[in-house]
């Protein structure tokens, strides 16, 4: 490792990111870390070909297992003392990342932190909540998977992403579950990304289908998992299911067809937990990926 450059391993997990990866890739490579992992999970674009047409970053080449499975096999071969998982519709300037490490090895405790995040809408910066604040950081219940950092120690502690889960609620249940173990949930006021939103996955009604009916299985796997009782686990199961019966007939009286697909293909997610079925079949192979 040279002088200059941060003990920092970038993990970025594609599938199907042509479109926004070349400038995520020319972004972090600009900004010292020491290595750069794209885990890919069975992209059939110009993904692996992007990749490979940069000599400083590392490919591993998975099937299409998401985002936690994926996160888990990129910390797995890197070799840093700290981890910066980033999405690859996220950009990043040098500054932010140093000051984001320096953030990090200065705590004193661990941490999962993550960079104050906006997306444009014109010239305009707009934050998410919890990036709108002045200060050196905030304490939050949880920070967006798209970009957060975490000293290898403790994600290796946490024993990384629930491999169970193929898409949503990964990067939540990390942190709570860092929560229960002392370690702190922050995002730094000193760094920002600009993250474009909805832009790491293709768009498309097998897609579509695939996002909503695993957002449904995971949504209901993590509140179950969170429940301490199983009255609890009832009432929470009751309430989820209702909220999106209730939704599916109200973007239907607004002739909001697209979201009514989508909480529709999220009810048979939530079905299929209920049945037992898991977001994985035997073979390990995440549900309707073939």
């Amino acid at each position: 490792m040279k002088d200059n450059m941060y003990p920092v391993s970038v993990i970025i997990v594609t599938h199907n990111s042509e479109k926004v990866l070349e400038d995520s890739l020319d972004s972090v490579l600009g900004c010292n870390a020491s290595e750069v992992i794209v885990v890919d999970c069975g992209s059939n674009d110009r993904t692996q070909e992007i990749v490979k047409s940069r000599d400083a970053v590392r490919l591993v080449c998975i099937g299409n297992e998401g985002y936690g499975r994926g996160n888990n096999f990129g910390v797995a071969v890197a070799t840093q003392d700290y981890i910066l998982i980033l999405n690859p519709d996220v950009l990043i300037r040098e500054t932010d990342l140093e000051n984001l490490f320096g953030f990090c090895s200065r705590l004193l405790k661990p941490a999962i932190v993550a960079p104050k995040m906006f997306h444009r809408n014109g010239n305009t910066k707009v934050f998410r909540k919890d990036s709108r604040f002045a200060g050196e950081k905030v304490s939050v219940k949880k920070v967006c998977g798209a970009a957060m950092m975490i000293p290898r120690t403790l994600f290796n502690q946490l024993k990384g992403f629930d491999p169970n889960i193929f898409l949503y609620f990964e990067e939540i249940d990390l942190c709570i579950r860092a929560k229960r173990i002392g370690a702190d949930v922050l995002v730094c006021g000193f760094a920002e990304v600009e993250h474009f939103k909805a832009g790491s996955t293709p768009s498309s009604p097998k897609y579509e289908h695939i996002r909503g009916w695993h957002d449904g299985w995971s949504k209901l796997y993590f509140e179950s998992k969170c429940a301490e009782t199983s009255s609890l686990r009832f009432i929470v199961t009751a309430k989820v299911l209702l909220q999106t019966c209730v939704k599916i007939l109200t973007k239907g009286l607004s002739k909001d067809l697209v979201g009514q697909r989508r909480e529709r293909n999220k009810l048979l997610g939530m079905k299929a937990f209920l049945r037992g079925e898991q977001a994985f079949d035997s073979d390990g192979k995440a549900r309707f990926t073939d």
